[in-house]
């Protein structure tokens, strides 16, 4: 049989039922009768020479070519989806588009509001949907296309995905302004004396701090590990706990006073915020004005830092 005989809703067949591992369930989900639906699976088993989906008591279960073949069926999909969607102009003020975006606490706390406020004045009808993944998760994401672009630094990722940078920062030792320590010029002994709250997604991630730590032979006394910037910094302002944060978030965060930021002796070179995406999104013109968009707010923050 030719390849090229191999119709888009055959694709959309075997993604129905790997979907709902049920005939009568993926027929539904396509809109076609049950012997439709047959009828179509039939095709695909001798295109692929293949059962590929095996009855069994707890539904349609699918062989082993059925799991090779699922990533490509629905990369294929995705692509006829998007030859369909594809606009030859893009107008934000018109656009009703959703996108979504990973963005950790810290940058949502610091760029959000300028991003709602810039999408609110030139596009009020596209639509933001944020998420907060850990960094293998958020490299995931932007593969799978779940997500459409994210703020992150030193995210590991395939050659795959785009990045640009977004504006400088660096990693301080956020305390109280109270306790005798906040006085103090911080050494490697005072900082590995204080108790800490450390902040990760991914139990390895070893970010900043604690990979320079490890090449040295060190350890911090880490009373905490939660996955929030804000909520470390809201704690850390009224007690003896130290927190390694963002510069800009803890000076925001902190502009009441109750915060101090001291410089780190290890992890606390500056680095930048970047912006990732798929490469499959380098020519959409509405991700492109997304991205822009996300930029221009950054740059016009960086240009603002003291």
């Amino acid at each position: 049989m030719n390849p090229r005989a191999l119709d888009v809703q055959l694709l959309l067949v075997f993604d129905a039922l790997m979907t709902a591992r049920h005939v009568t369930k993926a027929a539904s989900l396509m809109g076609l009768s049950q012997s439709a639906f047959s009828h179509a699976l039939g095709r695909l088993r001798e295109r692929f020479g293949d059962p590929l989906f095996v009855r069994t008591a707890r539904g349609m279960e699918p062989t082993v070519r059925a799991l090779e073949l699922a990533g490509p069926a629905r990369e294929a999909i995705r692509q006829v989806e998007s030859v369909f969607a594809s606009r030859p102009y893009f107008v934000p003020s018109q656009s009703t588009e959703s996108f979504v975006m990973r963005i950790g606490d810290a940058n949502e706390f610091l760029l959000l509001p300028a991003i709602l406020a810039e999408l609110e004045a030139k596009a009020p009808n596209i639509s933001l949907v944020v998420r907060h993944l850990s960094p293998s998760n958020t490299a995931a994401g932007l593969e799978d296309g779940t997500v459409d672009f994210a703020v992150s630094a030193f995210l590991a990722h395939s050659k795959s995905i785009r990045s640009v940078e977004l504006m400088r920062d660096r990693m301080v030792c956020a305390m109280s302004r109270k306790p005798p320590a906040a006085r103090q010029r911080l050494t490697m002994e005072r900082f590995l004396a204080l108790r800490h709250i450390r902040v990760v997604q991914d139990a390895g991630d070893l970010r900043f701090v604690d990979e320079g730590l490890h090449a040295l032979g060190l350890k911090r006394k880490v009373m905490a590990t939660i996955p929030h910037w804000l909520i470390a910094l809201h704690t850390v302002a009224g007690s003896r706990l130290v927190v390694a944060a963002s510069e800009r978030l803890t000076r925001s965060f902190g502009a009441n006073g109750e915060l101090t930021a001291r410089t780190l002796p290890v992890g606390g070179d500056h680095f930048c915020w970047r912006l990732y995406w798929h490469r499959r999104h380098d020519d959409s013109p509405s991700q492109r004005w997304m991205r822009a968009l996300v930029s221009d707010v950054c740059a016009r923050m960086d240009r603002a830092a003291p």
